[in-house]
């Protein structure tokens, strides 16, 4: 808090930093300034300037299809006077494109006010892309608003003041300017105004007129200056005069009687015009970006399906890549040029053409086997296929193969294991597991390949999984799976080739985390460890190798603990901010920090503090189990949403919490450097602030400060005036009033701003508080087309007493 000393009982109170919301249990009056007791839909730039929020807009539908409808209420979009001449193209259909934007089509015609009742229905696209269907044009003559009786008179100058008046024969009002026929500058005297004489008014709404010398009448250009932009006129029905002199001096009094006039105006009226679904909507499930096939793509899962969405130009559309289970949350994630989706059900994958359901990797059980059985276990059985291979060294002479397996549901090839061509001759009893030639294949050593298929797998196990995260120490090789409700994790191994595989999960490849009795709720990689974490508690996997009894070295992770108290209780929505981890558990956030010199997170119960306790009133409303964590690491903000529309938000860079509602967010993503959610109704939108409102609703902006004492809480103070530091930009516009222990409500004053500039503009604001204690500053922006960046407050405040 600054003080700016201006005499021995004044001062003024400065807030240059905004520091967010904190919702402090103890008490408004022990806030900062520039802190405040409610913030919503306002933000805290990297600089520490207050800001409205950005809007969004839909840019895609994710549903099948949609249909074009129209809202009850018509809006103005164009108003002419005095005579009509506009000419608007029109459409007679509407219809969408592959993401829901709608659209005019059909032959476009120019429609006037003159041909417009044979056209209402039709279709208008505004400059902007949106569409209106076309509801008439309302049509209000000149007419009369009122008879007003006014008196004006000269002053007593030696030569002579008087008033002068511009007087016209017509007028008519073009929507910018007057346009005046017969314009003549008249004075109040003997060759004054005369009834039927129209007059524009001027910005205080009586008669313009200007005070001037007898002989020096002014220009009709300054009474242009006077009228400018004003939209009504008014005709003289009749004049009163007096003249007299006194003490040799002219006086002029006179009193005249004006009729005031609306000008005439048709007004076009449309109906705005948007798609909704030709079924019931449905939310959109997740949102993922990055490289398939060598390809830059961007998916969604929505409404059953799987969608890959193009936008060229600022034009979207999309494609449907099949067909995909969206009841339930659906994980998706890159792995070998492909996409991987999860949802609980299905494991599916996308390579860029075609969505199927992973099939899995046929393993190489064993090698080296001798016709009558046995050889050399190879690799582990794969969780996710009854499919299985081994490899024989014929001996020359045996003709009747064993396999490693019997009851098998089929024996699906035998063939060469150097060349892969299928080889004839042979039958197979699938319930015996043996393969007989009709000839001894020649001898070799595992020459010959056989594949069959088990009648039983795990793959239920791994399907039921809703999350994944990518570890192998210092690389991303394999892939854990889980979110099943289960303690455990599932992970992937390495092919025969040394192939790192997303469809291949090894029977032994299995982590258990903790007691059985909690669920294992989130995985997130952090350097070299992998962080595991349950609804209380805290692990750390590290990666190492085993070796098992038959004297093989397979991969193994070690689970160490970190924390027994503290976890995340929000499955798979462990976020990595600014390089730290953070978790949602006990109506709290927790960031993870490590304390090593290491920078891993150990066994050190420090790691785990709570970030979120300016918050807290609010994120004990949210059912934590349910929100949704993500961190956008270009505006460098965290975000927490709750079902009910509500957001936490964290700005990293300014160390400030605050909240947006009408947030419709269900999911998020960074994509080609802007922010784009996935809406609960099934809409792609863009969040950003080039937008002043959420898809036309207008957006609630509110800060609120604390009870502020000025430093004396045992003083009655009073305040005249404040000063609002804005920064200029388009559409700039800001609400100031406030509230103290003696009056709880005060005029509400604006300060606005029209164009965008580099330096703050000041507004100054008379709003006076007399015999306070506590003063409270509120801001507002409720509008749906203005936006407001407050760069600083000062505060006039007066001592005036002790509190008694």
């Amino acid at each position: 808090m600054a003080k700016v000393s201006t005499n021995v009982s004044e001062k003024v109170y400065r807030i240059t930093k905004w520091r967010g919301v904190n919702e402090a249990p103890e008490g408004e009056a022990a806030l900062r300034m520039g802190e405040a007791t409610v913030m919503r839909n306002f933000r805290v730039t990297a600089g520490g300037a207050l800001k409205k929020r950005g809007g969004s807009r839909n840019v895609a539908g994710l549903m099948a299809g949609y249909n074009v409808s129209t809202k009850p209420e018509p809006e103005t979009l164009l108003t002419e006077y005095g005579e009509p001449s506009a000419s608007v193209p029109m459409q007679p259909r509407a219809g969408t494109d592959s993401v829901g934007v709608p659209a005019g089509s059909g032959e476009t015609v120019q429609v006037s006010a003159e041909t417009a009742g044979a056209h209402e229905g039709y279709f208008y696209t505004r400059e902007d892309g949106k569409l209106f269907a076309f509801d008439g044009v309302e049509a209000t003559p000149r007419q009369s608003l009122g008879i007003e009786h006014r008196r004006y008179a000269g002053e007593r100058f030696s030569d002579g003041i008087v008033v002068w008046f511009c007087r016209c024969s017509s007028v008519l009002w073009d929507g910018s300017a007057w346009r005046c026929e017969g314009a003549e500058v008249v004075s109040g005297g003997n060759d004054g105004l005369r009834a039927g004489d129209y007059l524009v008014e001027d910005k205080d709404g009586g008669p313009a007129y200007i005070f001037r010398r007898r002989n020096r009448p002014p220009a009709i250009a300054e009474f242009e200056a006077l009228y400018n932009g004003v939209g009504r006129l008014c005709r003289v029905q009749s004049i009163d005069l007096y003249e007299a002199d006194i003490y040799a001096v002219p006086w002029w009094r006179f009193w005249f009687t004006v009729e005031h006039l609306g000008e005439a105006r048709w007004d076009w009226r449309f109906l705005p015009a948007y798609s909704e679904p030709n079924g019931a909507p449905a939310a959109v499930r997740s949102l993922w970006s990055g490289f398939v096939s060598g390809r830059e793509v961007l998916c969604a899962a929505c409404n059953g399906h799987l969608w890959e969405l193009f936008s060229e130009n600022g034009v979207w559309s999309k494609t449907d890549c099949g067909a995909l289970d969206t009841s339930g949350d659906v994980h998706m994630f890159g792995f070998g040029e492909k996409l991987y989706l999860l949802n609980g059900t299905q494991y599916k994958v996308w390579d860029g053409e075609t969505l199927s359901e992973v099939v899995g990797y046929r393993p190489l059980v064993a090698v080296s086997c001798v016709p009558s059985g046995g050889g050399t276990e190879l690799e582990q059985v794969n969780r996710l296929t009854g499919a299985r291979r081994c490899r024989f060294s014929p001996d020359g002479s045996a003709k009747v193969f064993v396999l490693p397996e019997a009851g098998l549901a089929s024996v699906d090839y035998v063939r060469d294991a150097a060349t892969g061509e299928a080889l004839d001759g042979w039958t197979a009893d699938a319930g015996e597991g043996t393969v007989t030639f009709s000839s001894a294949p020649a001898e070799g050593v595992n020459s010959i390949e056989v594949g069959w298929t088990f009648p039983e797998d795990s793959s239920a196990e791994v399907r039921a999984m809703r999350f994944a995260e990518l570890y192998n120490g210092v690389q991303d090789s394999r892939v854990f799976v889980y979110g099943d409700g289960t303690n455990r994790c599932f992970y992937t191994g390495l092919d025969t080739d040394g192939q790192a595989r997303a469809d291949y999960f090894p029977e032994l490849n299995v982590a258990h985390i903790g007691d059985a009795n909690t669920p294992l709720t989130a995985l997130i990689r952090h350097y070299g460890r992998l962080l595991a974490f349950k609804l209380d508690s805290a692990w750390s996997l590290s990666y190492d190798t085993v070796t098992l009894a038959d004297g093989r070295v397979i991969a193994g992770f070690y689970v160490t603990p970190v924390n027994r108290d503290v976890g995340c209780c929000a499955p798979g929505q462990a976020v990595l901010v600014e390089n730290r981890p953070r978790t949602l558990d006990g109506r709290s956030v927790i960031e993870w920090k490590p304390t090593s010199s290491t920078g891993s997170i150990n066994a050190d119960q420090r790691n785990a503090q709570r970030v979120s306790q300016r918050v807290d009133a609010t994120i004990r409303s949210f059912d934590l189990t349910r929100a949704r964590a993500f961190y956008d690491k270009y505006a460098h903000e965290y975000y927490v949403i709750g079902e009910n529309g509500t957001a936490l938000v964290h700005g990293i860079d300014a160390d400030a919490w605050y909240v947006y509602t009408g947030f419709p967010a269900r999911c998020l993503i960074n994509y080609r450097d802007e922010l784009y959610f996935g809406t609960g109704d099934g809409w792609l939108r863009r969040f950003s602030e080039d937008y002043f409102s959420d898809e036309g609703e207008p957006i609630d902006a509110l800060w609120e400060s604390g009870a502020m004492a000025f430093g004396e809480d045992f003083r009655r103070k009073y305040s005249a005036m404040l000063w609002i530091g804005i920064r200029p930009e388009e559409n700039g516009y800001l609400a100031v009033t406030a509230e103290t222990d003696a009056k709880a409500q005060f005029a509400e004053y604006s300060a606005a701003v029209a164009d965008a500039g580099a330096v703050p503009e000041m507004a100054r604001l008379k709003l006076k508080a007399k015999k306070f204690t506590y003063y409270k500053l509120i801001l507002r922006n409720s509008s749906a087309d203005t936006t407001a960046t407050v760069v600083s407050v000062d505060i006039r405040v007066r001592g005036t007493g002790y509190v008694r």
